[in-house]
């Protein structure tokens, strides 16, 4: 795992601590799979509009774009 996907993970990680929030209340409210969020955390792989709806759901900046 590249140090750039553990600084992300980290972060969405805490955000869902901060918000009483579990991976597969994410998913349910982003509307995928709880698989597609632990894919999206383990690895890095979504599509865009899934992390752009994470990223809604957490109320962060989408920390996937690039600067």
């Amino acid at each position: 795992m590249s140090n750039e996907l553990r600084v992300i993970k980290a972060q969405v990680k805490s955000r869902l601590i901060e918000l009483g929030m579990t991976q597969t209340e994410l998913a349910d409210m982003v509307g995928v799979a709880k698989s597609v969020i632990s894919d999206l955390l383990t690895y890095g792989k979504a599509s865009d509009m899934v992390k752009e709806k994470v990223s809604a759901a957490l109320e962060i900046k989408n920390p996937w774009l690039r600067n």
